[in-house]
């Protein structure tokens, strides 16, 4: 009991509640997805039905959260939900009979895409409350969710069991659980609401559904009850248990890292699993059907592509975009870059580098650099940090010199020599040091900035001089020599020679001496390549 008021006295309780919102539309996602599947529906079916997930969660996220998305992305969300309803068109559509066959029982479709527009909602506030909390660990985050989904689940389920029109769903209902029974009396009958029935309460239940009982129903037929009635007999749901934890697991990992928009793109992949290989392994084993007849509509087989392909293009549409703007700016910030230099007479640091990285300083200036065929102004390309001892006073002038047209350009380049005691008609040599971490991942950047200096260069006919600052060289060393430290102590180990021990902590004080260099001012910082 102390125990239990120490936990509730805590801010774990109250943080549980804080995520109800959350853990109550899961529940609410679950029971529709089960009910649905419990009348009837198929997993390829349901499978198709999921992705009208992908255009609510789009909308949402620009209703609610207020976010942005690229023109190529929103091509990609319609490309992704026509697709979808192509597919499923084809599936259910019949040639003698069309439509009418398969919407003789919309219930299961209603109840599908209800729970698949419930998940949407469901992702939203999950992903806002991520972002809230992004100090706390991801598994601390995934246990209050499941904490609060665990105690919403044995709410409803009562309450499912109360309106029920099937006796499988009535938790305290004595039924059998095992499908090879054929005795009629063990499934009992149950009277739903809509044809005269009443609520089944536990103590109220009508005479004609208490019809299984241990001396009719044995063997195969024996009646359960219960929330975990049938267990037991199929071990294939402690697997399908299995499954759904790590499913749930790796859905709040990239919820966590990436959004939940993403993670719809992800699902979209599950639709080839089941269609190519879930649906013609299940007729196989329940039907007999071989795999070429579950897959002889070769239209159908041709569309089932569209969907995963789809998704696919919205993200390297994304990546090639960004990295398109990310080229154009750091050309641009090496033209600036070397005419700032050429202004102040020595050389400009150049940096690709997280913002946090560097200490702010009291003379910077944040520049907006705008896209010049935009005849919006407000739409900018970049946002840059410019530090210099005159940034502050000159911000206006030096966004005037980042943002100008070539045409117009020289006019503020002199203005700005005249104005920083410079002479306009002595050409400077052009000097410019560039600092960049993760050589690799930003390569392209580093690149267009060379071309950018060399071309600023160039057309004034300056001497250029283009060096690195040595962050990622200095990183390298350190790995380096890292890998070398690690070495000698495995040798020490093994040969048990103490000089190596010696050379491993040479190493490692090294290693430990070996710092970035800090960029003096005057140096421009690369922010972000959309602001």
């Amino acid at each position: 009991a102390d125990l239990w008021l120490t936990f509730v006295a805590t801010p774990h309780l109250r943080k549980i509640v804080d995520y109800g919102s959350s853990s109550l539309l899961q529940a609410v996602t679950m029971c529709l997805g089960n009910m649905a599947y419990a009348f009837g529906l198929s997993p390829p079916m349901a499978a198709v039905l999921g992705k009208v997930y992908t255009p609510v969660l789009a909308v949402g996220e620009r209703v609610v959260l207020k976010k942005r998305r690229k023109g190529v992305e929103w091509i990609a969300v319609i490309i992704l939900t026509l697709g979808t309803f192509s597919f499923l068109y084809l599936q259910i559509y019949d040639f003698e009979e069309g439509l009418g066959k398969a919407m003789k029982n919309l219930f299961p479709l209603i109840l599908c895409i209800a729970s698949a527009c419930t998940s949407a909602f469901q992702a939203l506030v999950s992903q806002g409350i991520y972002e809230a909390n992004r100090d706390v660990d991801f598994y601390m985050n995934k246990v209050r969710f499941d904490a609060g989904s665990a105690a919403f689940t044995l709410l409803v389920v009562p309450l499912l069991s109360l309106t029920a029109s099937r006796a499988k769903d009535i938790v305290w209902l004595p039924r059998t659980v095992d499908a090879d029974c054929e005795v009629d009396h063990c499934w009992p009958k149950v009277t739903s609401l809509s044809n005269g029935g009443s609520l089944h309460f536990p103590w109220s239940m009508e005479s004609s559904m208490l019809t299984c009982t241990s001396d009719v129903c044995t063997g195969v037929c024996e009646c359960h009850s219960g929330l975990l009635a049938g267990w037991g007999l199929q071990p294939a749901l402690y697997g399908f248990l299995a499954i759904s934890v790590l499913y749930g697991i790796l859905v709040g990992i990239i919820y966590d890292k990436y959004g939940s928009l993403h993670r719809a793109k992800c699902d979209a992949f599950g639709l080839l699993l089941t269609y190519w290989i879930g649906n013609p392994l299940l007729n196989y084993l329940v039907k007999g059907e071989s795999f070429g007849s579950s897959l002889s509509d070769v239209c159908l087989n041709i569309v089932s592509f569209i969907v995963p392909l789809a998704a696919l293009a919205t993200d390297f549409g994304k990546i090639m975009t960004t990295k398109m703007l990310q080229k154009v700016c750091s050309y641009r910030l090496g033209l600036v870059a070397g005419l700032l230099s050429r202004i102040r007479g020595k050389e400009v640091a150049l940096l690709i580098t997280e913002h946090e990285e560097l200490d702010p300083s009291t003379s910077e200036a944040i520049i907006d650099l705008m896209d010049q065929r935009a005849v919006d102004m407000r739409k900018q390309g970049a946002r840059v940090r410019l530090v210099d001892e005159q940034a502050k006073s000159l911000r206006a002038k030096l966004t005037m010199l980042f943002n100008s047209l070539p045409s117009h350009q020289k006019h503020e380049y002199h203005q700005l020599s005249e104005q920083m005691d410079g002479d306009p008609g002595v050409t400077r040599p052009t000097k410019v040091a560039i600092g960049v971490k993760t050589w690799g991942h930003n390569h392209h950047m580093v690149s267009m900035a060379r071309h950018g200096v060399s071309a600023s260069a160039s057309g004034s006919g300056s001497l250029c001089q283009i060096r690195s600052l040595g962050f990622q060289e200095t990183k390298d060393c350190k790995d380096a020599l890292t890998k070398a430290a690690n070495c000698h102590e495995t040798l020490m180990k093994v040969s048990q020679d103490p000089s190596h021990q010696s050379h491993q902590l040479l190493l490692e004080e090294l290693r430990d001496n070996l710092v970035p260099p800090e960029p003096a001012p005057p140096f421009i910082q690369f922010l972000s390549e959309e602001h």
